[in-house]
């Protein structure tokens, strides 16, 4: 924004106000009753009036402007004529109508000659430089701005040279020339400490802000801003605070680091209201949205969308209302509201049309032909995606054609057409410069894949997918701002799934079998890798060298963050070709290599520390290792619909094709049904002691037919450790029934979230036996008397326990130093959230704690057993946030962690709590202790709802043998 000299008011706001708001008729009658408004003054302090609104209220600005203008021709007055003239081109240069600005400061270039006024001529100059920048009138721009530098160094006019370099500045920082920019601001703000109005220092400072984010330089971009702040919080100028807290948010934000840009935005959407600024509330409530697309929460997203679209409307900005009612439709679709979503994409398509912005119409056209393929209306969605490619083609957008490309692919290949699909697919990797995107060419190469496996050539398939896993593993943890084009993340999974497949397809040897092994493990710590990457930079840091690597892995992520957001939006509105994104593609590349080095020097240190930021897996061998030679590892992974089970002992490596994923869906809804059943009516069991029999056994021993009896002959030994994937978390495998029994009675059974975590658990060091440690919060009286009697009763059995509860508890368990206990109870109520698991949260009293905040507790204790926090029956298809809770716990220093699956009431789960207690030995494997407990409960309760609730995750070895066998 050019800077421009201020006018004090001189005359009565009321009739100020009047002027701006009439018509040219009714202004006329204003002018015949008040002829005091005939004045220079009054065109000045109407000058003022749109001066002041020119950034908060664009349309009151130009009204202001344009009532100057008429007043000014009135008088007579050349010079007012001028300056008043001026005032519409700035209002015009806001407004981005460049050429009808610069039309403005050549007439009053003009105006300023007829009055003889040079000065006057040489500010218009001066304030004209950046509208210049934007057209390419560089040469035109430094001949002006060297006529407006002689006569204000003639005049000797200090205040005007300063404002004079800095648009100067504005004018390099066009050219992209950043570090010229930089220095042009700071000699600038050096004269305008001397010689300017604090305005001016605070203009200077927000344009520094610009520079320096442009530089990349986060830091220092927000440190300008909190300048710029501090003197308009000084000036009293609360709306110019407004802006600067909505920018310095919105750059918390494009780093990635949500909860802070979330704190940002809400202060300033309540301040926006304090003073009346409706365009920045609804411009929080636009981000916010976006921040919680990315997250997941789509029901919040919809709504903060909607609330947006709604305010721009009434204020008829189309531009935004549009791109809200686009996340609005996204978050819409991503709940499986096809048609809704629908209606919204084609209302935005049509605003961006009547806002000639082809870009985003596009971009609208690629999202809604995404919907009509998920509704099957394959036609329609060709169309689109060809529409949207055209676009892009013509806006010289090459990785935007290559992912409308990329849907046509997948369309084809749904037809059955190979030949299009393969072909729109080679033009997208063509488009695509190698290892710029590694994410939308990992698409590529996966769509080739598949398309190569429908054809048959099992080659060319296995080529393209290993080429798509390391272009996904390069990626790391998925990228931000995918809205921003077609959000294909469920290739990621799949990539893995494919190659699974196709090791496993025909006669597999031994490395197949460890091959494959290898990419189950990895695709599920990208899994949870992904599920972190929203917060992981709020995760702690180990101390000494391996915090440092962890610090650098973080601070490197942000930056990606920062300029994988950045690029995207530079690409939507920079011209083709334009310097300002390849210098972004080109830092961005650079980062990524210094990521990959500093991943790479963390896995050789602390391989679980790096699950938290890729894809970590531990190969057969190593996990081997540990595994004790009584006991066998039985893991599960889904490629598309099939259920594969490997099995894993201290010797051998066996992978078998189980059976098929609608299977156990069904199995797992009756099972939901019959305990269901049972707890709303539990007197069941003693009315008609065989009914329980005959209504459950036959789904626990569908399950078992299943899931255990193809790979039956593989389980030896007598301890049983199981890896479930996605719904098998649900699952009560201990109480499967082979029609004689239960799984329970055959093996010690416990669980892990997969093989590389067992391994890490198995890893740690020995614990010492201190003391269990029960704690117990609540949110009300209610829940307080449950805890209270849940806490109380254990420590019965629990030898020398200790006993916190309320604040003390919470506060013991959030608080440094380390929980160091055999055991640690924890009795609390949870909340869960199947649309993202991980926001899930355990009720402490006085607010929750997510599963991302479990990460930093600081835990050293053998059992960490929970209650309360049952999925009830429900949860998400993933099982993200039972695997979240528990990976939580263990990787915060827990050895295992008890979970229930489903919450019992408190007499049940007090018994089978206190005969697990009861038997705690440091010399005893915790599985073993557990089925001790369920056999005896069972005795008098037989029914598994009330005798199978909990599982046991991680390593449950006594805490004095060696980590290795």
């Amino acid at each position: 924004m050019p800077l421009v000299p201020s006018a004090s008011p001189t005359l009565p706001s009321d009739l100020v106000e009047e002027l701006i708001r009439l018509d040219e008729e009714g202004r006329a009658a204003r002018l015949t009753r008040h002829p005091e408004l005939r004045s220079t003054a009054a065109v000045d302090e109407l000058r003022q009036r749109s001066a002041s609104q020119l950034r908060s209220d664009l349309g009151s600005a130009r009204s202001a402007a344009r009532a100057a203008w008429w007043l000014a021709s009135r008088i007579g007055d050349a010079a007012a004529r001028g300056r008043s003239c001026r005032t519409l081109a700035n209002v015009l240069h806001v407004a981005g109508d460049y050429a009808a600005a610069l039309n403005h400061y050549a007439a009053a270039l003009e105006l300023f000659n007829e009055a003889g006024s040079e000065k006057e001529g040489a500010i218009t100059r001066s304030s004209a430089l950046q509208t210049l920048a934007f057209m390419g009138e560089h040469q035109q721009a430094g001949e002006w701005a060297e006529a407006a530098r002689q006569v204000f160094e003639r005049t000797g006019d200090r205040l005007r040279l300063a404002r004079l370099e800095a648009n100067l500045a504005n004018l390099l920082f066009r050219q992209d020339r950043f570090q010229d920019a930089l220095d042009g601001y700071g000699q600038a703000l050096d004269d305008l400490m001397r010689y300017g109005e604090p305005e001016d220092i605070a203009m200077v400072w927000s344009n520094l802000a610009s520079c320096h984010i442009s530089l990349n330089s986060f830091e220092e971009a927000v440190r300008a801003h909190q300048a710029a702040r501090a003197i308009w919080h000084e000036r009293g100028k609360q709306q110019m605070v407004l802006q600067v807290d909505y920018n310095i948010g919105h750059l918390y934000y494009l780093r990635g680091d949500h909860d802070r840009a979330i704190e940002i935005y809400r202060l300033a959407r309540r301040r926006s209201r304090d003073v009346g600024d409706l365009h920045h509330e609804a411009l929080c409530d636009l981000d916010e949205a976006e921040i919680y697309l990315e997250l997941g929460l789509l029901p919040e997203a919809e709504q903060l969308a909607a609330r947006a679209a709604a305010a721009f409307e009434k204020r008829g900005v189309g531009f935004e209302a549009a791109k809200a009612t686009t996340f609005r439709a996204l978050a819409l679709s991503r709940q499986r509201r096809t048609r809704r979503a629908l209606e919204l994409l084609t209302s935005a398509q049509l605003r961006f049309a009547e806002e000639r912005n082809l870009v985003w119409q596009g971009l609208a056209g690629l999202h809604r032909g995404a919907v009509l393929q998920q509704e099957g209306r394959r036609f329609e969605a060709l169309q689109q995606a060809s529409e949207a490619r055209e676009i892009f083609l013509g806006a010289g957008l090459p990785a935007h054609v290559a992912m409308s490309e990329l849907l046509l692919g997948r369309l084809h290949l749904e037809a059955g057409d190979l030949t299009a699909a393969r072909d729109a697919c080679a033009a997208a990797l063509e488009r695509l410069p190698a290892g710029e995107r590694p994410g939308l060419e990992s698409q590529g190469r996966f769509l080739l894949g598949r398309i190569e496996e429908a054809a048959g050539n099992r080659e060319a398939a296995l080529w393209a997918l290993e080429e798509a896993l390391g272009l996904l593993e390069r990626e790391g943890t998925k990228a931000s701002g995918a809205h921003y084009g077609v959000d294909f993340a469920e290739d990621r999974a799949a990539v893995y799934e494919a190659l699974v497949r196709a090791r496993l397809n025909g006669e597999a040897g031994s490395e197949d079998r460890a091959a494959a092994f290898a990419l189950i493990e990895a695709a599920k710590s990208l899994r949870f890798a992904d599920l972190v990457a929203p917060r992981v930079h709020t995760l702690p840091s180990s101390g000494g060298a391996l915090g440092g690597l962890t610090d650098r892995v973080k601070a490197l992520r942000e930056d990606l963050n920062f300029l994988a957001r950045r690029m995207v939006r530079q690409e939507v509105a920079s011209p083709p070709g334009a310097a300002s994104v390849d210098n972004l593609r080109r830092t961005l590349r650079q980062k990524e290599q210094q990521l990959a080095s500093s991943l790479r020097q963390l896995r050789a240190v602390d391989r679980e520390a790096t699950s938290l930021h890729a894809a970590v897996a531990v190969d057969p061998a190593t996990i081997q290792s540990v595994i004790p030679d009584d006991t066998v590892m039985l893991e599960y992974f889904f490629a598309e619909d099939t259920v594969y089970g490997a099995v894993l002992d201290s010797r051998r490596l066996s992978i078998v094709a189980a059976t098929l994923v609608p299977r156990v869906q069904e199995l797992r809804r009756r099972l939901r049904v019959q305990l269901a059943r049972h707890r709303q009516d539990p007197g069941t069991l003693e009315r008609a002691p065989d009914r329980w029999r005959r209504a459950v056994l036959p789904v626990l021993a569908g399950l078992y037919e299943e899931l255990i009896s193809p790979l039956e002959e593989l389980l030896t030994g007598r301890r049983l450790v199981v890896v479930p994937h996605g719904l098998l978390h649900y699952l009560p495998f201990h109480a499967f029934s082979d029609g004689d029994g239960f799984l329970a009675d055959r093996f010690a059974v416990s669980y892990a979230p997969s093989g590389s975590v067992y391994y890490f658990c198995r890893s740690r060091a020995g614990l010492p036996a201190e003391p269990p440690l029960l704690l117990g919060a609540w949110d009300g009286r209610e829940e307080e008397g449950a805890v209270r009697r849940e806490v109380e009763e254990l420590a019965e059995v629990s030898t020398a326990a200790r006993v916190l509860l309320g604040k003390e508890g919470r506060d013991r368990l959030t608080a440094d130093p380390p929980v160091a206990s055999s055991l640690v109870h924890f009795a609390t109520r949870a909340s869960f959230r199947p649309d993202n698991p991980m926001f899930s949260s355990l009720r402490l009293g006085g607010g929750g704690v997510t599963l991302f905040d479990l990460f930093g507790l600081k835990l050293a204790c053998r059992l960490f057993a929970l209650t309360g926090c049952g999925a009830d029956l429900q949860g998400s298809a993933s099982a993200d946030e039972l695997v979240g809770l528990a990976r939580a716990l263990l990787y915060s220093g827990a050895r295992a962690v008890l979970l229930p699956l489903w919450n019992v009431d408190q007499r049940r789960q007090l018994d089978l709590l206190a005969g697990l207690y009861r038997r705690l030995d440091p010399a005893a494997d915790l599985a073993d202790l557990l089925q001790d407990a369920m056999l005896e409960m069972r005795e008098g309760r037989p029914h598994p709802f009330d005798w199978a609730p909990f599982v046991l995750v991680g390593s449950t070895v006594p805490i004095t043998e060696s980590p290795s066998r």
